[in-house]
């Protein structure tokens, strides 16, 4: 337990220094849950969240989606045979799976018949960002179940 709370207190102080739980090849990853990145992710945008301004609000759903890619792409890479993908091939695919699911839930919510152009107003100018994370919540828990299920043989 010690050891889980020495990697939570390394990532927060590592993400105030401006990192993300992004890992060299040669480093092994923090031997975290899915629980923990998620509330990780989470806490690093508080602050801009907590903020009564959409621009603040949306940069901080933004800056929390990303920190959860580069989990997703830190521990999918670590897991998946290179040979079949690469981290540069996930990298890419959680861009375009990004800018997929971000362009549709922006057009869902601030371009539809029901608002006149150009846009419903600007409390919906994060939500695009809020269901990246959660579809990215989704992803990274299905790898770390993957991880866990195989642990000890990769």
């Amino acid at each position: 337990m010690i050891s889980i709370r020495y990697g939570i207190a390394l990532i927060v102080f590592l993400s105030l220094l401006g990192f993300t739980l992004s890992a060299r090849a040669e480093e092994r990853l923090p031997d975290l849950t899915a629980d923990e990145i998620i509330e990780h992710c989470w806490a690093i945008s508080e602050e801009l969240r907590s903020q009564p301004n959409t621009q603040a609000i949306r940069a901080g759903q933004l800056d929390t989606a990303l920190c959860l890619e580069n989990a997703i792409i830190d521990y999918a890479s670590d897991f998946i045979d290179p040979d079949s993908l690469s981290r540069d091939d996930i990298a890419n695919k959680m861009e375009q799976t990004r800018f997929a699911i971000g362009g549709l839930y922006w057009s869902l919510y601030n371009e539809h018949r029901g608002c006149s152009f150009p846009s419903c107003g600007t409390i919906f100018y994060s939500f695009h960002n809020q269901m990246v994370s959660e579809s990215y919540i989704l992803i990274l828990r299905n790898i770390m179940d993957q991880r866990e299920d195989y642990r000890g043989k990769f």
